[in-house]
């Protein structure tokens, strides 16, 4: 379990091809409130319970069997309005795959079988490497 720095998980596919990869649920919650603090919505997460709930759920979508991720993050977006767009595109390209006009996503940048906490979460496996970096202090 790891963090979700791309050289290092590129490094290691490439290096470990037969090791299954497994990003830490932690980072991917870190992640994303640091794009949203980029983005400057961390006072309206703090003040608008709404769009923190929703902000949560682009989250809980880790916890979707991977092979039904976008049929979660598909009819999710078209619940939001503009207010979500830069955070859905940032997400929808890293994570997702953007999709493309003809239809066809591309590739993530983080496949989603990396930061899906789904098959991790029905195995009662860790889903965070909290321990692990609390042992390391």
């Amino acid at each position: 379990m790891m963090d979700f720095e791309q050289a290092l998980v590129s490094s290691l596919k490439k290096k470990f091809r037969s090791v299954s990869l497994s990003g830490c649920y932690f980072h991917l919650r870190q992640i994303i409130h640091r794009k949203l603090q980029s983005l400057g919505h961390q006072a309206q997460c703090q003040t608008d319970s709404t769009f923190s709930h929703n902000i949560h759920k682009i989250a809980a979508l880790a916890f979707l069997d991977p092979n039904s991720t976008l049929n979660g993050f598909e009819p999710f977006c078209e619940q939001l309005d503009a207010q979500y767009d830069n955070i859905l595109d940032y997400f929808e390209e890293t994570y997702i795959g953007k999709l493309r006009s003809n239809r066809v996503r591309r590739k993530p940048l983080l496949e989603i079988n990396l930061w899906s906490m789904h098959h991790r979460t029905t195995q009662l496996s860790l889903t965070t490497n909290n321990s692990a970096e609390a042992y390391h202090r």
